[in-house]
């Protein structure tokens, strides 16, 4: 079994938004603005980091929108305006909003325990957890509902999806520290089905979608056919492959929802003008928590209020799927920046700069490189020396794009794995011990992957080694109870022999 993670949402750091200039849309040395953001988004797509779809609105009105690249590799489909793409933990937007929305109408209570709302859930989460912690991140639930990724391929029930929840407690005390989980907002979808009655798409859709006219926008189930729908590709060091695979159903609240740049636009002009939800529930919801997390978003300084009190705008990004999507909205500003991508690689930060930079008169540069093609040829003939001597260097270079992290190897070598790269793979979980000696993500492929092979042993040394360095780490604690198990069979299988 390869060991794959579900990365929601690479947090990341982006620059302040300046006030935007008075020349926007007329023409300079280096022509109009919108012609400079297309100069910016084709220099991305050229690099390979940016594949699909973009808009960009300042003062409520779209000033840029474009495709880039191919909807369908195989086909040779492009890339439209009215392509729809999979968000995946952008999704949670709605899922927050939704949660709001009854909020607002006093239907749920954002310091009430759980227990109220979710009768099924067991009580030591029940009766520790509160809404605003679902929707902050600081619940110290578990990150995934089903932790094992072969238990996510196939669709599962609601009774399944209790099941999933209930079957592991707190892995931190609610309240005391930020942690990024799926399985919160799939609560807080739970919790929106029992106050209404209703399934949680559905309200979705009649809530959200509907008075926000985001008729391009649905949940996708794998199994009905969305008319203009891109396929989604993960790159494996600088090619495109096919992702594998996992059912929408699994991430209840956390992802699933299809749209388009247009229909996000929609969505931040049906907040704007309090559509759905109003400038006070709003307002609470750009209450900064740990990490700068508010309710269903990530928060950026941006000025202040007309009443001195400081504004916030906010973002938030996804990942999945062979999908990479950003959503940002600074309303003190009236903008919105939307980049829909079907491939895994979209360099978030640097087209963020390079978009302010653009609106505040500024010259587009060249896209910055990926460090992943000057790494590999190091790393595969295990020159971890020289690679991680070279991935210092990128660090502190102004002319490379995203520096990888850990995580980031990770899913290059689980890629490798299912190209049957096996020898390529074990080096780059080799390089990533070498290089994050912090991590755990190589101890953990490297486990996994000598399981696999039949090997056990080696498995068991790989798992226990993780527990030294992180001794309440889940998934070493999951796969330890797997082997035990594999372990209890096999003897009871000789012994009827």
């Amino acid at each position: 079994m390869k060991f794959k993670c579900i990365t929601s949402l690479a947090l990341l750091t982006l620059c302040l938004l300046p006030t935007f200039k008075s020349s926007l849309g007329q023409q300079s040395e280096s022509g109009t603005v919108p012609e400079k953001l297309d100069a910016v988004f084709r220099a991305y797509h050229k690099s390979g980091q940016f594949n699909g779809t973009a808009l960009v609105a300042v003062k409520g009105k779209v000033l840029f929108r474009r495709g880039y690249g191919l909807a369908n590799e195989s086909w040779g489909v492009k890339n439209e305006i009215d392509t729809r793409f999979l968000i995946a933990s952008v999704s949670k937007v709605f899922t927050a909003t939704a949660i709001l929305q009854l909020v607002e109408s006093k239907q749920v209570d954002l310091d009430a325990k759980i227990a109220t709302y979710l009768s099924n859930l067991r009580k030591d989460v029940a009766n520790a957890v509160t809404v605003k912690q679902l929707l902050q991140h600081t619940s110290g639930v578990k990150r995934e509902v089903f932790e094992e990724s072969s238990d996510r391929d196939s669709p599962h029930s609601t009774r399944q999806l209790w099941e999933g929840i209930n079957s592991t407690g707190l892995v931190a005390t609610p309240g005391k520290r930020h942690g990024y989980t799926n399985t919160a907002y799939t609560l807080l979808a739970l919790i929106v089905e029992s106050v209404t009655g209703q399934r949680f798409q559905d309200v979705i859709h009649k809530r959200i979608f509907v008075p926000a006219k985001m008729t391009h926008s649905g949940f996708n189930d794998l199994a009905r056919i969305v008319p203009k729908l891109a396929s989604g590709y993960n790159i494996c060091i600088d090619s495109p492959i096919r992702p594998e695979i996992t059912d929408p159903s699994n991430f209840l609240g956390a992802g699933g929802v299809y749209t388009t740049v247009d229909d996000l636009f929609r969505f931040d002009r049906a907040l704007t003008n309090e559509v759905i939800l109003s400038a006070k529930t709003q307002r609470l919801a750009t209450l900064p928590g740990p990490k700068n997390w508010g309710l269903g978003w990530q928060l950026l300084p941006s000025g202040k209020h007309d009443d001195g009190t400081p504004a916030f705008g906010m973002f938030h990004n996804g990942d999945g799927g062979g999908f990479a999507a950003h959503f940002s909205r600074f309303p003190s500003e009236g903008f919105v920046l939307v980049m829909l991508c079907n491939q895994s690689e979209l360099a978030r930060t640097k087209i963020f700069q390079q978009v302010a930079n653009v609106l505040n008169d500024g010259k587009p540069r060249p896209a910055e490189p990926t460090a992943f093609p000057k790494l590999f040829p190091l790393i595969l003939r295990r020159d971890f020396t020289g690679a991680t001597e070279k991935l210092r260097r990128f660090r502190t270079e102004k002319n490379v794009g995203q520096i990888p992290a850990a995580m980031h190897f990770l899913l290059q070598g689980n890629m490798l794995l299912r190209l049957n790269r096996v020898k390529d793979a074990r080096c780059v979980f080799d390089f990533i011990n070498h290089a994050f000696p912090k991590s755990t993500w190589g101890h953990l492929a490297l486990g996994n992957l000598a399981e696999e092979e039949g090997d056990a042993a080696t498995a068991e040394k790989r798992y226990q080694t993780v527990l030294k360095m992180d001794p309440k780490n889940p998934w070493a604690l999951n796969y330890l109870a797997r082997l035990a198990n594999k372990s209890k069979k096999s003897n009871s299988k000789n012994n009827v022999k």
